[in-house]
């Protein structure tokens, strides 16, 4: 059986695009220096998948994200292996506190 991302994605990316324009709004522009190119997998990607793992049923995540690589490709078609999904968590960390604080 299949699992479906569409509603968990759907709200995340929307809460995601307006977070991103409030910070967009609020934030100081970074220096002509700093490297500012967005990755591959959003971070509301990376938030759907780290949500959707609590509710899935598997054990550990290295064995879902084996599971979202072999099925899911079609959903997120930009996926990373898994170490470099596992170095992109911290990105999310914050976003998904927010999310999380205000899901209540």
């Amino acid at each position: 059986m299949l699992m479906d991302f569409t509603e968990h994605f759907v709200e995340i990316d929307d809460f995601s695009k307006n977070l991103d324009d409030f910070c967009a709004q609020k934030l100081i522009e970074a220096g002509p220096h700093k490297r500012n190119r967005p990755g591959k997998l959003r971070i509301s990607e990376i938030m759907t998948l780290l949500i959707t793992f609590q509710t899935s049923g598997y054990r550990t995540f290295k064995d879902f994200y084996g599971y979202v690589l072999a099925h899911h490709r079609q959903d997120f078609p930009d996926l990373v292996s898994y170490d470099r999904f596992v170095s992109l968590i911290p990105r999310a960390v914050a976003p998904l506190m927010v999310y999380l604080g205000f899901a209540e």
